[in-house]
């Protein structure tokens, strides 16, 4: 059987869209996994769900990280910022961790990793 691998896209605050690069989903593909994109939601009950029924975790790229959430203040340097997002992707990165499956985090979803396990 494929390994399900979860995709957890990026959001266009002012459009209210998620937006995800194809590649991402490609590579899923050719690596011989099926690719499975992740809704948007702070619904722990439905992210612990979707977690238990894939096999790993893409945290992809995306707008900045609001600097409240690594204990500063917002100097005028993070332009755009989802406080929707911000708030989805703690809570999946969250629980992706205490379920133990692996996480992988590009561009945006690196630093979401750093910054919501504690890091600066």
């Amino acid at each position: 059987m494929k390994p399900i691998i979860g995709i957890f896209p990026s959001y266009d605050e002012d459009k209210k869209q998620i937006f995800l690069n194809q590649t991402y989903i490609d590579e899923i593909i050719k690596s011989g996994g099926i690719p499975f994109i992740i809704p948007l939601t702070t619904d722990s009950k439905l992210i612990l769900e979707i977690i238990n029924d894939i096999n790993g975790l893409v945290i992809s790229g995306g707008v900045d990280i609001d600097p409240k959430y690594y204990g500063e203040i917002n100097s005028g340097k993070s332009i755009e910022i989802s406080d929707f997002l911000d708030k989805c992707e703690k809570e999946v990165i969250r629980i992706a961790l205490e379920s133990d499956i692996p996480v992988l985090g590009i561009c945006r979803g690196m630093q979401a990793l750093n910054v919501f396990c504690g890091g600066s």
